[in-house]
C-alpha cells in the first residue's frame, strides 16, 4: 500500500538524518547543535500531514489535488524559513550548520514527498 510506503521512506529519511546528524558530531569536524534532531522529528510530522492532506485533496478531484500540492510545497518552504530565522536568531555561534543543516533537512522531505506523489499519480 503506497501510505505505508510513504510512512516508512518518511520515518528512514528522518531516522538517516538523526544518524547523520550523531555522525556529524562525533567526527569532530563540526558541532551540530541538539535542535536539529528536533527539527527532524518537526518536518517528519509536518511531511507526514501534508501527506496526508494531499491524499484527501486527490481523493477529491484533480484541480483541488494540484492546488494542494502546490500548497503544501509553500508551507513547507515556509515553515523551513521561520525555522531557519527562529534558531539562527537563538544561536548566532552556530548560525551555519543550522542553515545548511535546515537546508539538508528540507531537501531530503521534500524528495520523499514529492517521489510518492509522483509515483502515486502514474499508478
Amino acid at each position: 500500500m503506497i501510505h505505508k510506503a510513504f510512512r516508512w521512506a518518511n520515518i528512514g529519511a528522518a531516522a538517516g538524518l538523526i544518524v547523520l546528524f550523531f555522525a556529524v558530531n562525533y567526527s569532530g569536524k563540526a558541532e551540530l547543535p541538539s535542535v536539529v534532531a528536533i527539527i527532524v522529528v518537526f518536518f517528519a510530522l509536518l511531511n507526514q500531514f501534508l501527506y496526508n492532506q494531499l491524499q484527501k485533496a486527490n481523493a477529491k478531484s484533480p484541480q483541488r489535488f494540484v492546488t494542494a500540492f502546490t500548497g503544501t510545497i509553500a508551507i513547507k518552504l515556509f515553515a523551513a524559513m521561520g525555522v531557519a530565522l527562529a534558531t539562527i536568531l537563538l544561536d548566532k555561534p552556530h548560525k551555519l550548520e543550522l542553515a545548511v543543516s535546515i537546508l539538508v533537512i528540507y531537501s531530503a522531505f521534500t524528495l520523499v514527498l514529492i517521489r510518492h506523489v509522483v509515483k502515486q499519480i502514474q499508478t
